[in-house]
């Protein structure tokens, strides 16, 4: 679908692919640099992957542990990009990223932070998904913040990160209410209480809920090893059931994780400490991969999904691969913030402006932040007169409408299972356009078409049974 919104946007996009046939020194390829034009290619480089600084394979990448390889943009794909771009590229406009499918360990490269500073410009990455997930204009906001330091890895100065983003957050995002709830382990409950003590009170529909760990006792630990195990559409991890349980039917926008990652054959996770309430294992963390964190953002309704990469971070390598892995599996914005390059938080919390608030329609320019982001976000780009059929065809099973509008658009939180059920179809149909592209030229499928009636059924369903909102507590999501 990245075809489409190149054109349909007439986006300047820098394509990022391995020529896997060609001659390098890396068992990957050569890395390939093509610049485009709604489509029209300016021009491609390619490049050995080795002298750029890429792991050879993923094994070797493996081995970098808070650290990372020393990667270098030739100078040959710089020349070229600073020529081309003043003349296709408007002030403010961004340049975007895309990442081929096949595209082996491109995901491990820090892209923004080795082109953005050289070229000057606002960079985004370029989503999976055709489709725009529906994203609440309502006055209210709800984030979860989660953080875990597992004594398995380098600890991470859990209360500083979370002090110094709720506060940014609350002065920076412009909603009547914006609440933030904070879950993190049990060692560091007593220092968030003094460091958060004067957000703990909501002010002008503004706050912080910070939740007790020790409400997570009951959560039994699973086993802890060096390998990602993950069951598609099942939870297990007694993080993200904490979080369901603790928020009782409560929705949220956004989830934001600080962790460490880490890097498992060709699977990127998040570490945690065993649960909550239990940090003793010195071995091995419990690792959290993109499978769990798609049903976990699914179910509580979540739009976005942001991660913070801490200094000295066990695997930058695998943080990276995960938010990549994630913005495969989900529409919706993924975005990814390296602290040592914004360390007041300031350039994180104007993105979630940006993601929350209509009056906003450019992000910060920034090399800390990758930015995974549906091209119409973005109001300045120009679409294609005449040619929007498609994206309404894409979108008209998931565009929310009649009771469940009413109810996301309202002043209180949306329940769960209104939030939940809408990221369902945005989900399925996402995955319906991407097994069978939309064609208006063409007849659909007998499967196409008996797919589109099963959502259509399903959407309506949602607006016939979304009530009030005092009526909706304790449901279940529409799966």
């Amino acid at each position: 679908m990245a075809e489409l919104l190149k054109q349909q946007h007439n986006l300047v996009v820098l394509e990022l692919s391995l020529d896997r046939l060609s001659k390098s020194a890396s068992s990957f390829g050569s890395t390939v640099f093509k610049l485009e034009v709604s489509g029209t290619s300016l021009f491609e480089i390619k490049t050995d992957s080795k002298e750029m600084g890429l792991p050879n394979n993923l094994r070797e990448a493996r081995e970098y542990r808070y650290n990372e390889p020393i990667y270098t943009i030739p100078e040959i794909v710089m020349q070229e990009l600073q020529k081309r771009l003043p003349g296709v590229l408007d002030p403010g406009i961004p340049l975007w990223l895309q990442l081929a499918n096949d595209c082996g360990i491109l995901p491990l490269v820090p892209w923004e932070r080795l082109l953005q500073p050289r070229l000057g410009v606002p960079i985004l990455r370029l989503p999976y998904f055709a489709i725009k997930p529906f994203s609440p204009t309502s006055s209210s906001l709800d984030i979860i913040l989660c953080a875990s330091t597992p004594v398995a890895k380098e600890p991470i100065p859990v209360e500083i990160l979370l002090d110094t983003l709720t506060r940014r957050l609350l002065e920076t995002v412009q909603r009547d209410s914006v609440i933030i709830h904070v879950f993190a382990d049990a060692f560091v409950y007593n220092n968030l209480q003094s460091f958060l003590r004067d957000r703990l009170a909501l002010t002008n529909g503004k706050g912080v809920r910070l939740y007790n760990p020790a409400d997570a006792a009951t959560y039994a630990p699973t086993s802890s090893s060096g390998s990602i195990r993950e069951t598609p559409g099942h939870l297990e991890n007694p993080w993200l059931l904490w979080m369901i349980d603790s928020l009782r039917g409560h929705s949220v926008d956004a989830i934001h994780f600080i962790c460490h990652g880490y890097l498992s054959a060709d699977l990127g996770s998040l570490a945690f400490a065993t649960t909550p309430t239990h940090n003793e294992d010195r071995r091995w963390a419990l690792f959290v991969g993109a499978q769990q964190l798609m049903t976990f953002s699914t179910y509580v309704g979540a739009s976005s999904v942001g991660f913070s990469s801490p200094e000295r971070n066990y695997s930058e390598l695998g943080l990276r691969l995960l938010a990549d892995q994630l913005a495969r599996l989900r529409p919706g914005p993924v975005l990814l913030q390296e602290v040592r390059g914004d360390p007041g938080c300031q350039t994180l919390a104007e993105v979630y402006s940006f993601l929350n608030d209509e009056m906003r329609d450019m992000p910060p320019s920034s090399s800390a932040l990758a930015l995974y982001c549906h091209p119409s976000r973005v109001k300045q780009i120009a679409q294609q007169p005449g040619d929007i059929n498609q994206e309404s065809i894409l979108n008209q099973y998931t565009l929310a409408k009649g009771e469940t509008l009413k109810i996301m658009e309202s002043k209180e939180n949306t329940p769960s299972w209104v939030a939940s059920s809408q990221r369902y179809l945005e989900q399925s149909v996402a995955e319906l356009i991407e097994t069978e592209p939309t064609s208006s030229s063409s007849e659909p499928s007998a499967t196409r078409q008996g797919v589109e009636e099963a959502l259509s059924f399903l959407s309506d369903t949602l607006v016939r049974h979304a009530p009030a909102e005092s009526d909706v507590k304790g449901k279940e999501p529409l799966q």
